[in-house]
C-alpha cells in the first residue's frame, strides 16, 4: 500500500515537472517571437502554441505585420493598381483612408491627360509586353507609289523620331517609366509568364507592376528575361530588396540596358 502510494506521488511529481517545463518552453518560444517581432514568428508560434494564452495575441500581432508590410509596399509602388490591392486585403486598416486619399490623388493628377488605351487584361492580371532587346522593330518599307509632300516629310521625321525613343509608360499613374528590375531569365517566352504569374501571386510588391519579356542570346541559346518597370531606382531597389529578402530573385535594370 505504502508502494503504491510512493509511485502515486512520482507520477505526479513528474507530471508537475513535465508541465513547468512546458511552460518555461511556451514562454522561451514566446520572447524569441517577441524579439524577431515578424508576421512569420508570430504565425509560427500560434501553430506551435495553439492553446497558449500568448496564441491570440501572436495572431493579432501577425495581422498587424502583414498590413505594415503591405502599406509600405503600397507606398513604394505608389501606382493606383498598388492602393487597390492594399484595400482589397484591408478595407479597414490603418491605413485605408489614407489609401484612397492617394487614390483620389492620382485620379486628379491623371484626369487632365488624355486617357492612355488599356490593354485587355488576361486572367485579371496586367498586360505582359514583350520586346526585344532592340530599342524598336524597323519601319515598315516606304511605298513607292505614295507621294508625300515635302512639309509634311520634314515635320513627320522628328514626331517617328520622337515615338520611337519614347520609354514605356505607367498605365495607371501616367508617370514616364524608365527603370525596370528583372525577376529571372527563362529558356522560354512561356515559362517566363509562367514566371510572372507566381511571382506576382506570391509578392504583393509585383501588383500594379507592369511586366516585360525580353528576348537576348545567350551564345547560340535564345533566353527571354523577366523584367518589370519601376517608376524610380529607388523604389526599383527597395522594391528588390524586399524580393531578395522574401527568397525572389531581383536586381535593378539601368535604363537603356
Amino acid at each position: 500500500m505504502q508502494q503504491r502510494a510512493a509511485r502515486a506521488r512520482l507520477i505526479a511529481l513528474a507530471l508537475f515537472g513535465a508541465t513547468l517545463l512546458v511552460g518555461c518552453s511556451e514562454r522561451n518560444d514566446w520572447e524569441v517571437t517577441r524579439s524577431a517581432d515578424t508576421q512569420e514568428a508570430y504565425l509560427a508560434f500560434a501553430a506551435k502554441h495553439p492553446d497558449s494564452p500568448y496564441a491570440a495575441q501572436a495572431k493579432q500581432l501577425a495581422d498587424e505585420r502583414r498590413e505594415q508590410r503591405d502599406w509600405r509596399l503600397a507606398r513604394t509602388t505608389d501606382t493606383a493598381a498598388a492602393y487597390r490591392a492594399f484595400l482589397g486585403a484591408h478595407p479597414s486598416g490603418r491605413w485605408s483612408d489614407e489609401a484612397r486619399a492617394r487614390l483620389d490623388n492620382l485620379a486628379k493628377a491623371a484626369a487632365p491627360a488624355a486617357a492612355p488605351v488599356e490593354a485587355v487584361p488576361v486572367d485579371g492580371t496586367a498586360a505582359i509586353e514583350t520586346r526585344a532587346d532592340d530599342d524598336a522593330l524597323p519601319p515598315p518599307p516606304p511605298d513607292p507609289d505614295a507621294v508625300t509632300p515635302p512639309s509634311v516629310a520634314t515635320s513627320a521625321a522628328p514626331a517617328a523620331s520622337a515615338l520611337a525613343a519614347a520609354p514605356v509608360r505607367d498605365e495607371f499613374a501616367g508617370k514616364t517609366v524608365t527603370h525596370r528590375i528583372q525577376l529571372g531569365a527563362f529558356s522560354s517566352r512561356d515559362k517566363a509568364l509562367a514566371g510572372w504569374q507566381a511571382a506576382r501571386d506570391q509578392h504583393v510588391e509585383l501588383q500594379g507592376l507592369v511586366p516585360q519579356v525580353v528576348e537576348f542570346k545567350n551564345g547560340a541559346q535564345t533566353m527571354y528575361r523577366l523584367q518589370a518597370s519601376v517608376l524610380s531606382e529607388q523604389r526599383a531597389r527597395e522594391a528588390c530588396k524586399v524580393l531578395v529578402g522574401a527568397g525572389q530573385p531581383c536586381l535593378y535594370v539601368l535604363p537603356g540596358r
